[in-house]
């Protein structure tokens, strides 16, 4: 006769706030990017996820005083999001807010790289994305005007 294994319920342990507050859970990973290095893959940058409070401020920065959305933002969303991501080996941010037109001259394939990344990091789905740029509309990025 056989017995059904019998169910434990997991060990739980609730955090105090002293325990979230001291937790490290900002990752950071290194991304190669050649073109920005003359070609060479040992060139590139870290990345890192972002903070709930650069989210709010990414996801604010996309709307007007108004509440709708701004459209000259949503045209740097990309750059803004390798604004906030990008830092250098001590985790400080490489990019300042001026240098947001500068990125979006960059490569397409190279940014696009690194904001895989960045965006993974900072837990950012495409319909996250899709409703940050207003492509949530079921638009595609090929029936949108250039």
């Amino acid at each position: 006769m056989t017995t059904k294994p019998t169910l434990v319920e997991p060990q739980r342990i609730v955090l105090s706030r002293e325990d979230i507050f001291k937790a490290s859970d900002i990752v950071t990973e290194w991304v190669s990017v050649p073109e920005w290095f003359n070609g060479n893959p040992a060139g590139g940058v870290y990345v890192q996820g972002m903070t709930a409070g650069e989210r709010d401020q990414l996801e604010s920065s996309m709307l007007t005083d108004k509440g709708k959305r701004n459209m000259d933002r949503m045209a740097q969303f990309r750059s803004r999001v390798l604004l906030l991501c990008c830092v250098d080996e001590s985790g400080r941010k490489i990019f300042q807010p001026t240098d947001v037109t500068a990125i979006s001259r960059k490569s397409m394939r190279a940014v696009e790289r690194v904001l895989d990344v960045a965006q993974r990091l900072s837990g950012m789905t495409e319909e996250d994305v899709d409703q940050l740029t207003g492509n949530s509309n079921g638009q595609d990025a090929e029936s949108s005007s250039i």
